[in-house]
Formats: structure tokens, sequence, C-alpha cells
């Protein structure tokens, strides 16, 4: 999530890949079994050829899966007729009112291109977001804890108060998460049988102001910051899919907004794909002033 964030708040692209597709060497770790490693760019096609470049099996690390790589880039045909797309819309509520029209002006451009869509449901999916929290509080925690007691004041108080958290997440309270991810996974494979990709927004909102603390949702609840913008992404963390961020345009206070576009497992060739199909059918969007 953590780069799924930055990208469409200031209007770029992302590509998250399947959970191991890209080797984890190297970044400093957040949490073991849920971090992913990609890219920022200005554009799918730039995208698709950063994982050409970073994908695959590396020594370095054991877990980096070693299934053929293809060339994403190649892929790129700009076609989108044929193409059978699943709308998560129950994952989404709460979007407000400036996101939810440019993500419609989107599912209008898909459609326009040749795809078929349909509303789809993923209960399941829903539990994804707390899921995800639950599993990252210890493993930060692992990672940090001999700094946490040793070099306690060079943290942030907000940071370290979540890192604690992890303190208190039990063994049998963090297996039992984990074994959940094969269920939420399972049951989204099986709604996705019958389409190519799903699409949601990426956030409820658009940027927030740095001072910010809470923010209001469409439904007019009062979240935090942090809240609203996590909503919608962390499930695809829990199952490990690959998931592309691609910019829907700017909403009328000027800044961007995004949609993300979910393949199964190790077909993120296919996310870029339609993604790509996309941005070029949408054609460019001004930058954003930021």
């Amino acid at each position: 999530a953590s780069i799924r964030l930055p990208a469409p708040l200031c209007g770029r692209v992302r590509p998250k890949p399947t959970h191991t597709r890209v080797s984890r060497f190297g970044p400093f770790p957040l949490a073991y079994t849920l971090d992913h490693v990609g890219p920022i760019t200005r554009t799918v096609r730039d995208a698709a050829l950063m994982l050409n470049v970073i994908a695959g099996h590396d020594p370095n690390d054991s877990t980096s899966s070693r299934r053929p790589v293809p060339d994403f880039a190649a892929q790129l045909d700009g076609n989108l007729k044929g193409t059978k797309i699943g709308v998560l819309r129950g994952l989404a509520s709460g979007v407000t009112a400036r996101v939810e029209r440019l993500f419609e002006g989107a599912l209008g451009v898909l459609r326009a291109g040749g795809a078929t869509l349909a509303d789809v449901s993923i209960p399941a999916l829903r539990l994804g977001n707390g899921l995800s929290a639950l599993l990252i509080r210890p493993e930060e925690c692992a990672v940090h804890e001999r700094w946490m007691f040793s070099r306690a004041g060079d943290y942030q108080p907000d940071v370290r108060a979540a890192l604690e958290t992890g303190l208190m997440v039990s063994a049998d309270t963090y297996v039992r998460g984990q074994r959940a991810r094969a269920s939420i996974l399972a049951s989204t494979l099986a709604v996705m049988a019958g389409f190519d990709v799903l699409v949601c927004p990426t956030m409820l909102v658009t940027a927030p102001r740095i001072a910010d603390e809470t923010v209001t949702l469409g439904d007019g609840r009062s979240v935090t910051v942090a809240g609203a913008m996590l909503q919608l992404t962390g499930a695809f963390d829990v199952t490990g899919q690959p998931v592309v961020a691609v910019p829907t345009g700017l909403a009328d206070d000027g800044l961007p907004a995004s949609m993300q576009v979910i393949a199964r497992p190790f077909e993120e060739e296919t996310a870029l794909r339609i993604a790509y199909a996309y941005e070029q059918a949408r054609g460019p969007i001004p930058e954003p002033k930021l």
C-alpha cells in the first residue's frame, strides 16, 4: 500500500506485482508476508517496462518466485474488446462524490472501448483491510523491536504507539489471521472466474491536507486520514494479487483520483494490458497543482 497511495495522490501509475514476483532484497522491510516491491511511473507502459527489469527470481531472496516472467510491455495492445470486468461496488462504501464521478467516468471509457462490465460483491474482501492491520503490527514490531527498547526516543510517539500494538497480538491470533488469507483469496478467485479483472477506486478521497487528522466520507462519516486512504488497498495486500493503480483524472478540487485494476495472482500482464487500454482511451490528463 505504501506505493499505491503516494502514486494516486500525485496522479501517477503504481503497479503492485503479485507477492514474491519481485524480490524484496534491498528495501527496508515493513511486514514480511505483506510487503510488495514495485515502481511509481508516469504511464502504464513505463510500469510494464520497469517490471520487465525487476521481476523474477533473486537468489538474495529465497522466497522470490521462480515462475517465468513474460514480456509485460509486449502485451500492451490497447484493445478492450471482449474484456470482462467486475466492478467492486460494496468495497468502496463511503467514497466521496468527486472520486465516484471520476470512477464512473472511467467505467464509461471501459464500456466505450468494448469491455463488458458487471457489478460484483465479495463480502470477504471487506475483512481484508482489518486483517492487513492485524498482520502488519506484529511483523513490523519484529523488525523494530530491538530499536524500540534501545532507541525509544528516536521514534515519533504515534509511530512508537503503533509499533507497540504489535506486542499485544498473540501467536494464536497471528496464525489464525494468516490462515484467513487463503479463504479471502479463494472467495475472490471464485467470483473472478467470470472476469478478466476487477476494478474499484484506489482511495475513497482525494489527497487530504497535511494537517488534517480526519476526513469526511461520502456517507457523512468522519474517519481518520489513514482509515480513508487504506480502506481499498489493504485487502489486496492480504490476497497478494497484482494491482495496477491508474489515474482517472482530476477532481473539482484540482487533485487526482485513481482506479485499481486487480488481476489473478501472477497475471500482471492482464492488469497492465487493461490499465494501458484504459489509459490510451482516456487520453492525457493535466498535471495536478500540488
